[in-house]
């Protein structure tokens, strides 16, 4: 473990450690809980609080009289299915406290060796190295690359435009590309990603490593392909569109008949 792994570590430890002077906290348990998306819970110290929520006040059960009662005021929600709450519980007793440890030290470690790998890349640019978590955000900078990423903050949107087009289209390329068949992985994209400071939305390429059992091998590998990708791409001098309407920051395909 590299000395800047034990730092984030460390920094995240001590955050966590102040949870429990929190009234209440809110755990999803879709990522990093291995689950499915219906999957979350609230934690709320004073129970007085939650039977509080819609401003009325606990009943006795003995007491409550017809139309007053309200299932999923007091249990887990009756017309819902049952598959999040005990994914959750089968997913804590199967891993257990060390192993969700291991679990999420591996994806953490994965994702610090991503960016190291990138940041050793003269036209790859890694925005949030600082980051304690496990997602990746960069850019891809156009060759020849006489602006760097910090340059571009300080540019109004219309000098920046060409940046976030250029990310775009490599996100659409390498869409095509996993559509296709060619590719095993798949990127995200947000084009209204805008930096604390900037003047202009800049648009950034974002990787999820969520995988525990990704090794460093596969990883290279993919992260190399990928490297590889982008010389394709500068020479392609295709552009690629969006043939769907679909929010900003989203791309869907649906599948393909036959």
């Amino acid at each position: 473990m590299s000395q800047a792994e034990q730092t984030k570590m460390a920094a995240m430890c001590d955050k966590i450690s102040e949870l429990k002077y929190a009234d209440s906290f809110g755990v999803d348990f879709h990522k990093t809980g291995f689950c499915p998306y219906i999957s979350s819970c609230i934690m709320v110290k004073d129970r007085a609080d939650l039977q509080a929520l819609g401003g009325k006040s606990p009943y006795d059960l003995d007491c409550l009289k017809h139309g007053e009662y309200s299932p999923f005021e007091w249990t887990l929600e009756l017309s819902r299915s049952a598959c999040g709450p005990i994914s959750a519980y089968t997913a804590f007793k199967l891993f257990g406290v060390e192993g969700f440890q291991e679990l999420i030290h591996t994806m953490f470690s994965n994702g610090e060796y991503i960016r190291s790998l990138l940041n050793e890349k003269n036209d790859f640019e890694v925005i949030n190295n600082k980051t304690e978590g496990f997602a990746t955000l960069f850019v891809i900078l156009p060759q020849p690359n006489i602006l760097r990423y910090k340059d571009y903050l300080k540019l109004a949107e219309p000098e920046v435009q060409p940046l976030l087009v250029y990310n775009q289209q490599f996100f659409l390329f390498l869409l095509k590309k996993y559509e296709a068949g060619e590719i095993g992985f798949r990127l995200t994209f947000s084009a209204n990603y805008k930096p604390q400071g900037a003047k202009a939305k800049m648009g950034c390429l974002k990787i999820y490593q969520s995988s525990p059992i990704a090794t460093r091998e596969k990883i290279y590998k993919v992260i190399n392909q990928l490297i590889d990708l982008k010389k394709e791409f500068d020479t392609s001098n295709k552009p690629f569109e969006n043939q769907i309407n679909q929010p900003a920051d989203f791309v869907y395909r649906t599948p393909k008949e036959g």
